[in-house]
């Protein structure tokens, strides 16, 4: 294979054993790409949620690109299997949502709460309306999307 791509989800499989694999698959000089659409955390709803869904990702011992060691932890897992990952692209898209139960449907997707404890998932649901009625409600903004940020990255096989 010339190009192996992680979309959204080499946070699940970040081992050693997982890239040796994508190592072997490729051709000499191949190009292994990762890819994440993360929420943009410069709006302050979305920051607090993001702590949040942070703290479950942790627990779970996810390494995600908005997490200062992030290249560092692939560094030290890929040593002498793959160069280190450069940024290509990051910008911003919206997901549109017209409700806050759209919205809410959207987040309670996420496998870290889909898949999580009943805890996690009511806490979840509290913070969530706590959130929408904090920032939308209580000062009569409409609610009109979820921003995102979009980080692509790539390496290259090492020979």
């Amino acid at each position: 294979m010339d190009v192996v791509i992680a979309v959204q989800s080499f946070h699940w499989f970040t081992n050693r054993s997982a890239l040796e694999e994508i190592h072997r698959v490729l051709v000499p000089n191949g190009s292994f790409g990762l890819m994440w659409n993360l929420l943009d955390v410069s709006i302050p709803w979305q920051k607090d949620l993001y702590d949040f869904l942070r703290l479950l990702d942790e627990r779970n011992s996810l390494v995600f690109p908005h997490f200062e060691n992030w290249k560092e932890v692939f560094r030290l897992l890929s040593q002498h299997l793959f160069s280190t990952p450069e940024e290509c692209i990051s910008f911003e898209n919206c997901l549109q949502a017209n409700s806050f139960d759209q919205a809410y449907k959207h987040f309670a997707s996420y496998s870290i709460i889909a898949g999580g404890s009943e805890s996690d998932k009511k806490a979840f649901q509290e913070l969530f309306n706590e959130l929408m009625e904090k920032h939308f409600k209580e000062k009569g903004i409409s609610f009109e999307g979820i921003r995102f940020k979009l980080y692509m990255y790539w390496c290259h096989k090492e020979i």
